[in-house]
């Protein structure tokens, strides 16, 4: 896997450039055995917009999360399966994940899951699911530092069926007549998917939820919470829907008010808090609409040149 395009023979870049449009591009990654978001950096501004999009999402109604942490000690498994039992109750046939769904390679881990491949392991064995629902999954700092030391860790995650993984850092998604893009920071990562004109960012890595700039931040689905100036971390999920002419995005949270980030060894109690809470009835709070769009005519896509 590559993190910078002076990593890539500048004979495939060149073979790339001057075979694209005339070979399917999912002829190009099997040819050169290169991930689609590669293709795409090598590709910059001279993508077209249908191969920049990574998903068309057919419905109207989606679920977005982010920052799961699974393997880490602020992992919150019950939370999750609420979001999918949420799912099947209202009908969401897809749950769009921004980020760091495993921890990676930093601290704190849980016993069983020091390892990235452990981790994605416990990914594909207890990542909750329900029938008929896709989760598209974007990945973020924490995946990336674990995907970079073995290039088959992204094939493990593929071979979940309703998994569809979305590539790092950045992709972008048609909803209805919106155009989504989805970000994660990375430091690391400097392969660059081209910008586009969108609707709506959708980002995840700051685990608190707001909205400033055209930026919807979601919360984490975690206990690893955060403060950002004026606002309070707490643990939820965003639920969607895309009717009539209007977008409206309603936010849920799990437990109290939480006033400051919690320590690692707080974490298995807060866990264990949730559990209870969740177990008698209390599970969330939905905090009703806190964003809603008006939709236009449908959105071109277009390409930014920089």
């Amino acid at each position: 896997m590559y993190a910078n395009l002076s990593e890539i023979d500048p004979k495939t870049i060149t073979a790339i450039k001057k075979s694209y449009g005339q070979i399917p591009f999912r002829e190009l990654k099997k040819r050169y055995e290169l991930t689609r978001q590669e293709i795409l950096s090598i590709l910059g501004n001279q993508a077209k917009v249908k191969d920049l999009i990574g998903y068309t999402i057919p419905h109207e109604k989606v679920i977005f999360i982010s920052d799961t942490h699974l393997g880490s000690s602020f992992e919150n498994l019950h939370y999750l399966n609420y979001v999918y039992r949420f799912a099947e109750n209202h009908k969401v046939k897809h749950v769009v994940h921004c980020g760091d769904i495993i921890h990676g390679n930093k601290s704190p881990l849980k016993s069983m899951y020091k390892s990235p491949l452990a981790q994605l392991e416990h990914v594909i064995e207890d990542y909750p699911s329900c029938e008929g629902t896709m989760t598209h999954i974007l990945f973020g700092n924490h995946d990336y530092d674990a995907f970079k030391e073995d290039d088959s860790y992204y094939k493990i995650i593929k071979s979940r069926p309703d998994f569809n993984p979305l590539g790092f850092r950045r992709a972008y998604l048609k909803w209805g007549k919106m155009l989504l893009s989805l970000k994660h920071h990375i430091e690391d990562y400097h392969l660059a998917i081209p910008d586009m004109c969108t609707d709506l960012n959708i980002c995840g890595h700051g685990h608190i939820c707001y909205y400033e700039k055209n930026n919807l931040h979601l919360p984490t689905c975690s206990v690893d919470l955060k403060t950002r100036k004026r606002y309070l971390g707490q643990p939820g999920f965003i639920y969607a829907t895309n009717t009539d002419d209007k977008v409206k995005f309603y936010f849920f949270t799990f437990g109290p008010n939480i006033l400051k980030a919690f320590k690692a060894l707080d974490a298995e109690k807060f866990a264990s808090l949730g559990l209870q809470k969740l177990e008698n009835g209390a599970s969330t709070t939905n905090h009703g609409c806190i964003l809603t769009m008006k939709k236009e005519n449908e959105h071109a896509g277009n390409i930014i040149n920089k």
